[in-house]
């Protein structure tokens, strides 16, 4: 299978992509890693126009693994390259996470990874703290986390130096969240929002981009002055 995948890298010409599929870490289970290399040519083929024909008795991508390539709107600071987008919810936010999965899911520009835990009784503040740190240590540029209300997920990613994460349950506020606040991650309610306002919602943030020379600037460095004083190292 590694070999296969090799091939097909070479074939396509996309090691960007390859890139943006490793990066979010490497497996700690052998039989993960299988899967996620099962996962990589899929998304190479599906790209090529290639056949892939299913191993017998393989399930097809996982959760916490990359899924088939996803969009937002292309991103002006990275020339419409690959947007790598982390996904992570707690049990009461999985539907939402799922309804945004599939929403995403046929749109050729993004990568999508959902990092939610396999414990369904995992707490919301495990699931955010690795979406956030895949976030902040630059695997990932966007996250969106769901939970109950949205605010334990919102308040959890906060935590993680480096981190600004924005509860958000209007489009408005999802596009402000990216251009006044440089938001990395936004959180929302599966219990407060509905699945097309949702939909939107995300829609909305990730073809929003913050200008670092634009007039809130000024105040982004001062949010990140206050991380810095009050996060010991």
């Amino acid at each position: 299978m590694r070999n296969f995948f090799c091939s097909v890298a070479r074939r396509c010409f996309l090691a960007d992509k390859i890139r943006a599929l490793f990066e979010f870490g490497r497996p700690s289970s052998c039989d993960f890693h299988v899967d996620l290399i099962t996962s990589c040519a899929y998304v190479l083929c599906q790209a090529a126009g290639y056949p892939l024909l299913p191993v017998e008795g393989e399930a097809g991508p996982k959760r916490g693994m990359i899924a088939k390539p996803a969009s937002a709107a292309p991103r002006a600071a990275t020339g419409g390259n690959l947007m790598r987008i982390a996904i992570g919810a707690d049990s009461a936010g999985q539907p939402l996470l799922a309804v945004i999965a599939r929403h995403l899911e046929n749109k050729p520009d993004t990568i999508v990874s959902d990092l939610s835990s396999q414990n369904a009784s995992e707490f919301y503040a495990d699931t955010a703290e690795r979406v956030a740190k895949a976030v902040v240590e630059g695997r990932f540029d966007r996250g969106l986390l769901f939970c109950g209300t949205g605010i334990g997920v919102c308040i959890a990613a906060n935590k993680v130096r480096g981190i600004r994460a924005a509860l958000t349950h209007d489009t408005y506020s999802a596009e402000r969240a990216a251009k006044s606040n440089n938001a990395q991650i936004i959180t929302m309610g599966a219990r407060v929002v509905g699945p097309e306002l949702a939909k939107a919602i995300v829609d909305t943030f990730l073809r929003s981009n913050f200008d670092p020379a634009g007039k809130s600037a000024a105040n982004v460095e001062a949010l990140n002055a206050v991380d810095s004083r009050n996060t010991n190292s």
